[in-house]
């Protein structure tokens, strides 16, 4: 029997991610957000806003996966901006309910948008993520090592190697410049 065409697998795999955006989500008053800009593409980016509730935090042992989120917010910006941000965080806890906690990386728009969100709301703490952390800490100690800077160009080759081979639908998509 044959199996699928990648394109048809893609387009199955777009129409779920549809219907679980368009999911209504349930208000509460114990979220945990989680926000991160994703596929940045030359000025726009994407701004992805998970939840999980606090108490199930503590039942998956403080490491949630992505089954244990929930998408509550996704939109495409053209430039993002703390006030942005905060918008984004009003509107969203308008819906949802205040967070307890928002979590996220380092990005200064990120972090301008969340302190004036908590400011605005006291209760809600912002701590930053500990992977992104660890991974600046990580490039910063191996930015001098012969090794490690080779290994994206060695990463480049495998990926022209790959192309031209049956399992180049494997592949991600390029990112245009």
């Amino acid at each position: 029997q044959e199996a699928p065409d990648h394109a048809t697998i893609e387009r199955w795999t777009q129409r779920v991610g549809l219907f679980l955006l368009q999911q209504p989500v349930p208000r509460r008053d114990d979220w945990v957000f989680v926000l991160d800009h994703f596929l940045e593409m030359g000025t726009t980016k994407c701004l992805i806003i998970l939840g999980i509730p606090h108490g199930a935090l503590a039942q998956c042992g403080y490491s949630p996966r992505h089954k244990s989120m929930q998408l509550l917010a996704l939109e495409v910006v053209e430039h993002s901006t703390g006030e942005k941000v905060w918008e984004s965080l009003e509107q969203l806890s308008q819906r949802a309910g205040k967070p307890v906690q928002i979590v996220s990386d380092q990005g200064s728009d990120l972090r301008k948008g969340i302190a004036l969100f908590c400011q605005a709301h006291p209760p809600t703490i912002h701590t930053f993520d500990i992977s992104h952390r660890l991974a600046r800490l990580l490039k910063a100690d191996l930015e001098t090592d012969p090794w490690w800077n080779a290994f994206p160009s060695q990463c480049n080759q495998l990926r022209a190697q790959l192309s031209l081979s049956d399992w180049d639908f494997l592949l991600r998509p390029a990112k245009r410049t």
